[in-house]
């Protein structure tokens, strides 16, 4: 484990006299003397410091990362094998101005009956662990410093506190198996492996990790084969459209799908109506897309992790009643690991206008020849959906003649109105009435036999504008 707090790091397995490298940014390299010798570590090398009465150490330079009153928390660490305490005091694993970690010694015999954590303070108090380290076998050694309290711990486990004192500045640098000061006396006969000093406090959690991360991580970390996380979104997840039946015109909507997974994937695109009332799809197109023989399927290659792909779905829609209901399904489907896959919808309204006509006369019932008749025809859209391209086509009776000029259009305002005259039953309309037309009395026209209105702008689906009249008069015969 790694972070920005580590202020020295040594892993001591450089060869035997070669300068000891920290392992982070600040360049804390070390020099030893007396010649620790290179030997097999907890995490690869370790060195050797048990030469007794050489003061075999390793001296750092002082540096503002390691000075402990620029650290109102800190925390020591490092794994030690003690292989001998003879003629030993004090033997120091890490020492910053007489501020240090290490064990406990006062008989100087092989085991020792003590062999606890001590950790020296520079004000000439110590404090020690619980339990006695391991000899000649590896122990993770700790002290966590914060202002009020530090705390011990020994192979991950807490072992140990006491009221925090204040740092002295005395000068000098640092120093890996055996302190600055007290020269033979605190030599570490032993290996020492993985010092390290931090300018936090680390927690029993992080400690604990550390413990179980370097002194076994095989048993910590269970690997097995590969496996592939495949994962997909679409976007939207739900939309929603209303639209005429196609006749002719088709319609798109537009699906995002995102690569969620940690490896470039290839994803089948899938669609399916529900209940399938009105959509069929026509094509399902985008970059990268190849689309299958069937219309309604696809397939996108090689999407990296985290990119997307925009994927165009055109589709018709039947003619079908307005109100009609329907909803496209698009899935897409991880081709790795096809149980992972996410879908959108589409959900189609069908809308469409529906033009009622009613026709009144006035005056109404039986007439005698020679009254004029007052036709009016009333048009009404009460569909949800304008109407494009209104016709309205009246069709005059043999008995009537038409009188000119008297045609009237009532319309909502915008909706203009090109008025067309047939002499044929429709077969053509560039008739224009006249007085007298066919032998009839003046001001009619006996020739007109269809009267035709071309609306120029389409009749809204809302009231008021949904709705007009047109009226003309004819005379009976």
């Amino acid at each position: 484990m790694w972070d920005n707090d580590y202020q020295g790091v040594w892993h001591l397995n450089e060869a035997t006299g070669a300068t000891n490298i920290d392992a982070t940014n600040n360049t804390n390299d070390g020099t030893p003397s007396g010649d620790p010798a290179a030997s097999v570590g907890v995490i690869g090398g370790a060195l050797d410091f048990g030469v007794p009465g050489d003061y075999t150490r390793i001296a750092i330079p002082d540096d503002p990362t390691l000075d402990l009153a620029s650290y109102p928390n800190w925390t020591m660490s490092g794994w030690a094998r003690p292989t001998s305490y003879k003629g030993i005091k004090w033997p120091t694993i890490y020492d910053y101005q007489l501020t240090a970690i290490g064990l406990t010694v006062k008989e100087g015999k092989d085991p020792p009956p003590e062999g606890s954590i001590e950790h020296w303070r520079n004000d000439d108090t110590h404090v020690h662990g619980n339990t006695v380290a391991n000899f000649d076998a590896w122990n993770y050694v700790v002290v966590v410093r914060t202002p009020t309290t530090t705390n011990m711990y020994l192979n991950g486990v807490a072992d140990g506190s006491a009221a925090s004192v204040a740092f002295i500045p005395l000068g000098g640098g640092a120093s890996i198996g055996a302190d600055v000061a007290y020269a033979k006396d605190s030599d570490f006969l032993g290996l020492l492996d993985e010092v390290r000093f931090s300018g936090t406090d680390r927690s029993s959690g992080w400690i604990l990790t550390e413990y179980n991360n370097q002194f076994a991580p095989a048993t910590f970390i269970t690997t097995g084969p590969e496996v592939f996380a495949a994962g997909a979104t679409v976007n939207p997840d739900t939309t929603a459209a209303s639209a005429l039946p196609s006749n002719g015109t088709n319609y798109t909507v537009d699906f995002t799908v995102v690569n969620d997974g940690i490896q470039t994937d290839d994803f089948d695109l899938l669609t399916s109506q529900i209940p399938g009332s009105a959509i069929s799809v026509v094509s399902i197109t985008g970059t990268g897309v190849t689309q299958g023989a069937d219309p309604d399927s696809a397939r996108v290659a090689l999407v990296p992790a985290g990119d997307s792909v925009l994927v165009t779905v055109t589709y018709s829609l039947a003619d079908v009643a307005g109100g009609t209901t329907d909803t496209l399904l698009f899935t897409a489907r991880s081709v790795a690991d096809p149980t992972v896959n996410a879908d959108g919808r589409l959900e189609v309204t069908v809308i469409r206008p529906n033009l009622i006509t009613t026709k009144a006369v006035n005056p109404s019932g039986t007439q005698a020849p020679g009254i004029d008749l007052t036709y009016t025809v009333t048009l009404t859209n009460d569909g949800d959906e304008a109407a494009t391209s209104v016709m309205i086509v009246d069709s005059l009776a043999g008995q009537v003649e038409f009188k000119v000029g008297t045609v009237v259009n009532n319309l909502p305002g915008g909706v203009g109105v090109v008025v067309e005259y047939s002499n044929d039953d429709g077969g053509s309309w560039t008739y224009t009435p006249i007085s007298a037309g066919c032998s009839a009395p003046a001001s009619y026209d006996g020739c007109v036999t269809h009267i035709r209105w071309r609306l120029q702008n389409d009749l809204g689906s809302v009231a008021p504008d949904n709705t007009g009249d047109v009226q003309f008069v004819v005379r009976i015969k």
